[in-house]
């Protein structure tokens, strides 16, 4: 007999045929983040009367653009993250060099060579309260580049890609049409129509969003 699970992951390859179970690839959409970025902040504009023609404004502006543009690896704080839970590495951040910086409206600042640089740290066994001394490798950024951050490659087949974008766009337009009139949400992911509601399904019945209903598991 199948498990709920695997149940669950059969009805959601009949809809979302282009899906590995409930594994769904996250480079298809708009954005692209980066794990040594930290969230964005939300920062507050304060207009200032001639900042525009202003020649020590304007030198200043220019300074704050030559300093931020992706030019050259900066140094960074790295969260350094064990295989297993019971373990903790001691520093738990290091330094290291990584790229950052401001790029077109679609492209983002990406390494352009890496290498990997070890760094002398010390593993807290939890359970057991015990040090060992070592090392961990981790990657430090040599150049940088302005390149997309989401490449062809990353589309589905449900999606054409937009090189000048840096995106991939659905090819299915009617559906997404079909979605929005109906008050639903269009995932740009997966090219799927989701419901803005979720519902608890009776004994046997499980909930399928791209069908915005319970449907009866089949043992």
């Amino acid at each position: 007999m199948a498990s709920g699970y695997e149940v669950i992951c059969v009805l959601l390859l009949l809809v979302l045929p282009d899906i590995e179970c409930m594994l769904i690839s996250r480079f298809g959409g708009h954005q692209f983040f980066r794990r040594d970025e930290p969230d964005p902040e939300i920062h507050q504009f304060q207009a200032i009367d001639g900042a525009c023609t202003d020649r020590d404004a304007k030198r200043m502006y220019m300074e704050v653009m030559k300093q931020s543009t992706c030019s050259r690896p900066l140094e960074a704080v790295v969260k350094l993250v064990p295989d297993d839970d019971n373990y903790e590495f001691l520093p738990s951040h290091v330094r290291v060099k990584r790229c950052f910086g401001s790029c077109s409206a679609a492209q983002a600042c990406l390494p352009r060579q890496t290498k990997p640089v070890k760094v002398m740290v010390r593993l807290l066994d939890r359970v057991t309260n015990t040090i060992t001394c070592g090392t961990v490798e981790v990657e430090e950024h040599s150049s940088c580049m302005c390149s997309c951050a989401v490449m062809e490659k990353h589309c589905t087949k449900l999606q054409v890609y937009k090189p000048k974008d840096c995106m991939c766009e659905c090819l299915n337009v009617e559906e997404k049409d079909k979605c929005l009139i109906e008050g639903n949400i269009w995932n740009t992911n997966r090219c799927s129509c989701e419901c803005d509601q979720l519902q608890e399904c009776s004994t046997g019945m499980v909930w399928v969003p791209s069908h915005c209903r319970c449907m009866r598991v089949m043992y």
